[in-house]
């Protein structure tokens, strides 16, 4: 058989194809990555157990959703002596604002601000007119600088690493236990904000002045200036409102904040207030330790709605430590403390703080009770003081309270503390009133109550933006540690035992191969 003869035409053409094969190779691979850019054709697989490296289906329809794209700002400081829960949580916001830049692309522009580079991270600030208080964390091992601003135009709201997006765990170095990022809801909290700032403007709330209510002073002097800031750091407008002086309520209004009235009010302003309830209008009353009692009084404007108030404070007993026990008749029981159970899940109001754990105390608190409801309306009781506190009602001749338990005349048990109307009126539009039996929340306590004053200022403006975004996948590979038995079986099994299982396998083989 004859060997096969090439000629330069053979080499010419084989080397034609080569480079046809080449050039043809080559726009495969450009036709391939320009079609797998267009959005259309993105397919994102999450093959991870926890399903963590992809977004919730509604967090991707808010992104693509958003009237512009949304500027997020992460600011941090972890100081490296700091528990490492800390860092974690840090990572974590950072990896969750990496998917969503991936997930949908131009929705956020994220900005990352080590405040360790001061002068540069302050600039940022002084544009967002955010201070460094408003972004300082107090721990129990220092102050952390950690939060995330988002905007959207004008609109703000500020998101703080804890409590906000999630809890460390400090754990405890003298038994081993190592700091953790304990619960995360970033996603939920991120989906929040940016619900909030995407609205088409600012809400607004005004104050109602004129009639000895709380002043804008600060919170230590018993005025609204922190519950003020905080608002607004959330995105609100303030102004004020005196009846008397600017008459009828400005149309616009979202909320109109009555705190701690102590004097009558004249017709007109009664007037005025009624007719913006009556049309629709939201209104925050919060009752101060010289609540008017009778004619033009906040009491008998409430009991209208529905809320009667108790003329008694609410107590609690204290623990007394040189005694052992539990004791009344102490300045400290009109501190009522509250725990998660003391919050009404299933309303809007409350029931994100129910489900986070949410604990704070409330000062001087008067006792709501529930009377008749609009006609069509509800009533709805907020938050409740535990089952062992009671209320003390006036005993001197000049209504001063001695703080002791009279069981005789003295209701006890549970009481209600915050309670919401709401009901559709004449106007066809549903109006709304939150009342809490204290004007503490707002001032002197702000610092403790910041998150149910926000949370029940955003359902009257009806803000309320919820996101539940359930875990991820049920799967859980975690041992408990008040299991020792199992931890300990775990523990000498993957020490012990894998060696010595191959060590008899090997032994094995080998006198399998001696044969």
């Amino acid at each position: 058989m004859n060997a096969p003869t090439f000629t330069r035409w053979t080499r010419a053409s084989l080397a034609g194809q080569v480079a046809l094969l080449l050039t043809l190779g080559f726009a495969a691979v450009i036709l391939v990555i320009e079609v797998a850019q267009w959005p259309a054709l993105r397919l994102r697989v999450d093959l991870t157990a926890t399903r963590t490296s992809s977004l919730d289906e509604r967090t991707v329809a808010l992104l693509e959703a958003l009237p512009q794209r949304a500027e997020v700002d992460v600011f941090h400081r972890v100081p490296a002596d700091f528990p490492e829960g800390y860092a974690a949580l840090l990572d974590r916001v950072r990896a969750l604002l990496r998917l969503c830049e991936s997930e949908v692309p131009d929705a956020l522009s994220v900005r990352l601000h080590d405040a360790n580079d001061l002068a540069r991270a302050q600039a940022r600030m002084d544009e967002l007119r955010v201070a460094a208080a408003d972004i300082a964390i107090p721990t129990p091992v220092g102050t952390w600088i950690g939060a995330v601003v988002v905007s959207v135009g004008e609109r703000r709201t500020i998101l703080r690493f804890v409590s906000d997006l999630g809890h460390v765990d400090l754990g405890d170095p003298r038994r081993g236990v190592r700091s953790s990022l304990s619960h995360w809801r970033g996603e939920e909290a991120l989906c929040e904000a940016l619900g909030r700032v995407s609205g088409e403007r600012s809400p607004r709330v005004l104050l109602a002045q004129g009639h000895g209510e709380a002043e804008l002073a600060p919170g230590t002097s018993g005025g609204l200036l922190d519950f003020v800031r905080a608002l607004e750091l959330d995105g609100f407008e303030f102004a004020v409102w005196d009846g008397e002086r600017d008459g009828a309520v400005p149309g616009g209004t979202d909320v109109l904040v009555v705190a701690g009235q102590a004097q009558p009010w004249p017709a007109a302003t009664r007037d005025a207030l009624d007719a913006y309830v009556a049309g629709g209008g939201r209104v925050l009353a919060a009752i101060g330790d010289e609540a008017v009692v009778g004619a033009g009084g906040l009491p008998e404007w409430l009991s209208g709605i529905g809320v009667r108030v108790s003329n008694g404070l609410v107590c609690m007993p204290r623990f007394d430590t040189l005694a052992g026990d539990f004791v009344d008749g102490d300045p400290r029981c009109t501190d009522v403390e509250l725990g998660p159970e003391q919050f009404n899940p299933t309303h809007p109001a409350t029931a994100a703080l129910a489900a986070s754990g949410y604990r704070t105390l409330v000062p001087r608190t008067r006792a709501l009770v529930r009377g008749e409801a609009p006609a069509g309306g509800t009533l709805t009781e907020l938050v409740f003081s535990p089952e062992e506190s009671w209320v003390d009602l006036p005993s001197g001749a000049d209504g001063s309270y001695d703080l002791r338990r009279d069981r005789q005349r003295e209701p006890a048990g549970r009481q209600v503390l915050a309670m919401a109307s709401e009901w559709v009126g004449l106007s066809g539009k549903r109006s709304k009133v939150a009342v809490l039996g204290s004007t503490h929340p707002l001032t002197t306590a702000h610092a403790y109550n910041e998150a149910l004053v926000e949370a029940v200022v955003e359902w009257l403006a009806d803000r309320d933006f919820r996101v539940r975004i359930p875990p991820k996948s049920p799967y859980s590979a975690v041992l408990e540690r008040s299991r020792p038995a199992v931890v300990s079986a775990v523990s000498t099994s993957a020490t012990f035992g894998f060696p010595l299982v191959c060590l008899a396998f090997g032994i094995g083989l080998a006198l399998r191969r001696r044969r």
